[in-house]
């Protein structure tokens, strides 16, 4: 068997889940080299057959070559149609005939099994890209379109479980452990453009609802930064241990005119549970793992998987669907796992057979029966030998290839040896057959491990065949696990949708309110709404649900109980349990081994949490008994003047005003605007009154970090004379200048670029400006023309024109031989004396590549883009404030720092950015 030699920076971090390192398997630091070699790894699979002997040498080789490159199109965006019509029309003939050093290098090809040909694969080396001038080229459009969020880089496994999930545009989906995101933007594109490139396909507000909770809150707010990459009023992002996420409560309305509103608990239609794991099956790109490995690295994440999942099944509905999956090749992991999970639910959930299901991608069975090494120590020798004898004669004989020697045949021993004498023996894993062994050898072992890693002779009766495994060898991917799971459908009720009855009952308490807000404005007289506590969608909402609120009301965080849970992290907190069935569910399980497992360690970590909670008495406490900082989700009331006057300036029809919200004690409009769906606003507006700044409980009980799109943004206009660089720091002359400017704006809130996807459609057309494909070049080529300068039927209208917020809707059209094949459309902000297009650097950079093939705003016509998300960020604020102060890019088209990087690295370096929507009301 041969070797393989892996060179890395530094000492990388351990796992795939929750690894550390970067996705490209490259560490910071010097470099070192290392075999990729793991005789623990090699005899503890091969002792466990996940791969027929004669695909063996395969399978371990394909583990020791690089991963290649594979990325997806962004589907809902208009740009998807370009994209793709770009790679099939100018970079596959492009790149089809490329030599580099005397041979052809293979060209980009689309994944056959990814739907709509929107996954591509490139399998090329990293010295190719960086020096085939044709290649070099491709990438710096990839690595350009992956910063704009119009391609998403990931690994090829990776796309698989939002595709068996079968995401529809009126699903509730509950992403458990998303970070960094790229599996959560699957989602969120399902909802809006369910498997479509079609731009005419997207739905700006879809029914459905994707809640991506992580427990980990610098990972959490890295999937903040993930998920605008296709921003989307249908989203929430939590921060909650999900093997205890709380039950919520939330508003519901039948069918009929005269159904009351009533309180339901929240149950969700798709839930994925991408559980931390191992992550032994991502070798080809986590290098440090063939150093790290050991058969505990799975072993010990078995309980926490098996709650997570236990616990999603939980929050399925009736006639819903889960996918577990897991970037692992230990069956400890996996079928075990789901069988446990399949055992508690005592028939009532299912695993679905989902060979039909992308037929173009090969796949084995899942195992039906495996081996389990729960410790280490040579006392555990003792029982593993002592179960072999009982199997087979003489088992001592055998060689130290310890791979399941009961099955060694004569070719086994001649090829043993006939093996090389530098090649290293492996070495002897201690397989227990059971835990009854294993107590019988180390009863305190056997007290710390569950019983569920055993086989327990149902695993055919189970189903567990249906399970998929993906190996490495078979499709030139990395390992992955994926199994989908159906819960059995009750009633009819029970088993269909809560989406519709929720948006129902938002539409009903809207309509209420503003009914009576109307009968007391009649009244009493005009109304202040500058201060909205009571608006639509905050404590209002709950006081409306309440009068017909059920008995099943959840507890408060206080009230709750906790599990005493094992953790991958021994510094993370415990988060609040699950309430009323669930609860009594758990507290059976955890009685019941066969169950669930009987380990219910010490809780270590509750001193600190009591001296936390103590320490920071002026913050509400939210779930796990933690302190609750973010600012307040509050819903502004739809008669508030800042509101009214975005109404009335752009024109909005059949506009869901109500859920438009913000972000800051006040509660009102202060410098940013966000929309969230009747759905979200929900979830949001539910669980009763809430404690300190927060109206609502619900928020405090699953952690809500970010929710829905920025749709509006405060504009301070001023004249080009008393810009300043800096907004803030300008004289007090200026400062006033610049406020008398200001107070001549009807409107002083612009759209902002990332909501137009969902806004479009509601804008009235005397906001709307027809231009070609021409006019647009002009506004990529010029940074704030003057009025008289811009040419055309546009230029004409600005110059009319009051001073504010526009939209440029882009028409198919034709420029300089460039053709435009789909409409487009991007806000423009007309100010005292000139115009400008509201994008900023990079993104002006990227839509002109991909209309014009040059950068028309550089005179070098070179791509420019950061890898650096705070100076992107700051770059998106200047562009967007109008600063008139013209940044350089530090990083020009041709520096060496221009690698494709992975969607989950751009996300780690983005987590360090402050969450955008947080504090920015302040």
């Amino acid at each position: 068997m041969g070797r393989g030699r892996a060179y890395r920076r530094g000492a990388g971090a351990r796992g795939g889940k929750r690894s550390g390192g970067s996705g490209s398997g490259e560490r910071h630091g010097e470099y070192t080299t290392f075999e990729q070699r793991s005789p623990k790894f090699e005899a503890y699979y091969r002792g466990q057959g996940i791969v027929p002997d004669e695909e063996w040498d395969t399978f371990i080789e394909s583990m020791r070559t690089p991963l290649p490159t594979t990325f997806r199109i962004t589907s809902g965006k208009p740009t998807a149609r370009q994209l793709l019509d770009a790679m099939n029309k100018i970079y596959l003939p492009f790149l089809s005939n490329v030599q580099f050093e005397g041979e052809k290098v293979t060209p980009p090809r689309q994944l056959e099994w990814y739907p709509e040909g929107l996954g591509w694969h490139l399998d090329v080396r990293k010295n190719v890209l960086r020096k085939s001038p044709e290649f070099k080229r491709f990438q710096q459009f990839l690595v350009h379109e992956t910063e704009v969020g119009s391609i998403s880089r990931q690994e090829a496994v990776s796309m698989l479980p939002p595709l068996f999930l079968d995401v529809r545009p009126e699903h509730l989906v509950l992403d458990l452990c998303a970070a960094p995101g790229s599996k959560t933007a699957q989602l969120i594109e399902a909802i809006h453009s369910p498997l479509t490139s079609s731009p005419d396909a997207f739905d700006p507000m879809p029914l459905g609802v994707v809640v991506a909770n992580d427990s980990d809150t610098k990972r959490a707010h890295m999937l903040v930064h993930q998920a605008q990459r296709l921003p989307s009023p249908s989203l929430c992002v939590t921060n909650v241990d999900a093997s205890n996420m709380a039950n919520i409560q939330v508003a519901w309305k039948g069918e009929q005119p005269s159904d009351p509103i009533c309180q339901r608990e929240l149950k969700y239609d798709r839930v994925l549970a991408d559980v931390p794991c191992s992550g032994d099956a991502t070798l080809r790109k986590n290098l440090s793992i063939w150093k790290d490995w050991t058969p505990m690295n799975g072993t010990g994440l078995h309980a926490l998987q098996l709650r997570i999942l236990i616990r999603g099944l939980m929050l399925l509905r009736p006639g819903g669907r889960l996918v577990y999956s897991t970037c692992s090749l230990n069956p400890i992991e996996n079928e075990a796992v789901v069988a446990a999970a399949l055992r508690h639910f005592q028939g009532d959930v299912t695993v679905f057979d989902a060979s039909s299901m992308l037929p173009a991608l090969k796949r084995r069975p899942g195992m039906t029966s495996w081996k389990v090494a729960p410790g280490r120590g040579a006392h555990l020798f003792s029982a593993s030998s002592k179960t072999e004898k009982e199997k087979t004669a003489d088992s001592d004989a055998q060689p130290p290839v310890h791979t399941q020697p009961e099955q060694h045949n004569e070719q086994d021993q001649q090829a043993e040896q006939d093996r090389p004498e530098t090649t290293t023996p492996l070495p002897r894993i201690p397989w227990i057959d059971s835990w009854d062994a294993l107590e019988a050898v180390d009863a305190d072992l056997a007290s710390r491990t569950p019983k569920s890693l055993w086989p327990q002779g149902d695993e055919e009766t189970l189903h567990l065949e249906r399970c998929i495994r993906v190996y490495p060898h078979m499709q030139n991917t990395g390992g992955f696990f994926v199994c989908v799971l159906e819960k059995k459908p009750k009633t009819p009720e029970e088993s269909a949708s809560m989406a519709p009855g929720m948006s129902r009952a938002m539409d009903a308490i809207t309509k209420d309110l503003l009914a009576a807000e109307q009968d007391e404005s009649s009244a009493n007289g005009n109304k202040d709404y500058h201060n909205t506590n009571n608006a639509p969608g905050a404590g209002s909402v709950n006081d409306h649900a309440n009068a017909t609120e059920t008995s099943t009301r959840t507890k408060r965080p206080s009230e709750e109980s906790e599990h005493e849970a094992k953790r991958v992290k021994p510094d993370a907190p415990k988060e609040a349990a699950q309430d009323g069935q669930d609860s009594q569910d758990s507290q059976n399980a955890s009685s019941n081994p066969s169950k669930v497992p009987d380990v219910v360690p010490v809780d270590k970590h509750r001193a600190d949490r009591e001296a936390k909670r103590r320490g920071n008495s002026d913050a509400p406490i939210g779930a796990g008994g933690m302190p609750y900082r973010e600012d307040p989700f509050v819903y502004v009331h739809p008669m508030n003047p800042e509101i009214q006057s975005c109404v009335q300036w752009f024109g909005l029809h059949n506009f869901p005003v109500a859920n438009l919200l913000v972000r800051n004690p006040e509660r009102v409009p202060l410098r940013s605007v966000y929309l969230t769906s009747n759905t979200v606003r929900a979830i949001v507006a539910g669980g009763g009154p809430g404690a300190g700044v927060h109206p609502t409980l619900n928020p405090l009980k699953i952690r809500l970090l970010n929710c829905g799109v920025k749709v509006f943004g405060r504009q301070e206009s001023v004249s080009k004379s008393t810009q300043a660089p800096n907004a803030m720091a300008v004289n007090g002359d200026a400062a006033l200048r610049r406020e008398n400017v200001s107070s001549t704006l009807a409107c002083r809130w612009r759209v902002v670029s990332d909501s137009l996807y969902s806004m479009r459609p509601y804008l009235h057309d005397k906001i709307v400006l027809k231009a070609t494909l021409s006019d647009l070049a002009f506004f990529i080529r010029e940074y704030y023309p003057v009025l008289e300068k811009i040419p055309g039927s546009v230029g004409e209208f600005l110059r009319g024109a009051e001073m504010g917020s526009y939209v440029l809707d882009i028409q198919p059209s034709e420029h300089d031989g460039h053709k435009l094949s789909v409409a487009l459309s991007y806000p423009v902000w007309r100010s005292m004396a000139s115009a400008n297009l509201m994008l900023d650097k990079q993104e002006k950079s990227a839509l002109s590549f991909r209309l014009f093939d040059t950068d028309l705003s550089d005179p070098d016509g070179q791509r420019q883009f950061s890898a650096n998300p705070q100076q992107r960020k700051q770059n998106k604020e200047k562009s967007e404030s109008g600063d008139n102060v013209k940044q350089r890019d530090p990083l020009g088209s041709d520096s060496k720092e221009n690698v494709i990087a992975t969607a989950d690295d751009l996300a780690k370096a983005q987590a360090n950015v402050a969450n955008p929507q947080s504090n920015v009301d302040q």
